[in-house]
């Protein structure tokens, strides 16, 4: 059974869900699909056909995209890196990230929006 797609059909209006994605072929229009079919809230799409993004790499590039709209597109980092932002210091969601209420420390994460 795909375990998110439950999750997101019995997600109630005060959680948050996140997914992740490690795509190959047509990355975003899958993660896109993704996001909508799973009810995600973001999903963070790793493109492991990039050089230096996958599972053979302790780096990563990834794509964040919202479920209210919006997408950005990070540059190579480390997977270390990647969690620091998604997660605060004690494992909950940096609801930042979907508030959209950035911080000045975003200019060190060259963090680039996607229109």
């Amino acid at each position: 059974p795909d375990i998110l797609k439950i999750l997101g059909r019995k997600k109630h209006k005060n959680q948050v869900l996140v997914g992740f994605a490690a795509e190959t072929k047509d990355p975003v229009k899958n993660a896109r699909t993704k996001l909508k079919q799973k009810n995600l809230d973001m999903l963070v799409l790793n493109d492991v056909s990039q050089a230096g993004a996958g599972f053979d790499y302790d780096t990563n590039i990834v794509r964040l995209l919202y479920g209210k709209g919006g997408e950005e597109q990070l540059d190579l980092m480390s997977k270390e890196k990647v969690a620091d932002m998604l997660a605060n210091d004690d494992g909950s969601i940096n609801f930042d990230l979907l508030e959209y209420s950035y911080t000045e420390d975003v200019e060190d994460w060259n963090v680039e929006k996607v229109s």
